[in-house]
């Protein structure tokens, strides 16, 4: 069977994606991306050249310990509209310590407390953080949140994760032994 021609008359990204459903019948599956940038806090607009749909992902670094900079865009059931944000948390002002970020998309919201950075300390014998470190900006990315995996003891059976999130920092597992100045 033929391939239909497809035309993009939409300024954004745009790939078909050919497939067969459950019982085996051919199907095609558009994929509209639509890239806009923020300026000034609040000035939205589609830059001139929009990012291409990116079928694999793209990891932040070594697939086996960094997050994605930016998640497969196919998957084989898809039942809403992807929202993603790629950016940092800015400071308006000297020493601040944290700060509340967010970004709504019609009725998608999403709110973050982005805290500077944290260490794992001892005093009299109790395990406790340190307060936060003022910060002009943070990246928003999974490694700077709490999380991660524990390989402080023994051999791979022994280790540990987080499974909230494996990339974070921060995390210990329960029988080890306390390190002073872990980055949470």
């Amino acid at each position: 069977m033929a391939q239909p021609e497809i035309q993009n008359k939409t300024p954004f990204a745009f790939d078909p994606l050919y497939m067969n459903d459950e019982e085996g019948r051919p199907m095609v599956v558009p994929i509209v991306k639509a890239s806009f940038s923020i300026e000034k806090y609040r000035l939205v607009f589609p830059p001139d050249n929009q990012t291409p749909v990116n079928v694999s992902g793209e990891y932040r670094g070594d697939p086996e310990t960094s997050s994605y900079k930016y998640e497969p865009e196919i998957v084989f059931f898809k039942p809403s509209t992807d929202v993603v944000l790629i950016g940092s948390a800015r400071i308006n002002q000297s020493a601040t310590t944290e700060i509340y970020v967010g970004f709504q998309v019609g009725p998608i919201k999403k709110v973050v407390r982005v805290v500077g950075n944290r260490v794992w300390e001892k005093h009299l014998g109790i395990i406790t953080m340190t307060d936060p470190e003022p910060f002009e900006t943070i990246p928003l990315v999974y490694e700077n949140a709490y999380g991660g995996w524990d390989r402080s003891r023994g051999g791979p059976n022994t280790h540990s994760f987080d499974s909230r999130n494996p990339v974070g920092s921060g995390y210990r597992g329960k029988a080890t032994r306390f390190e002073e100045g872990i980055l949470l």
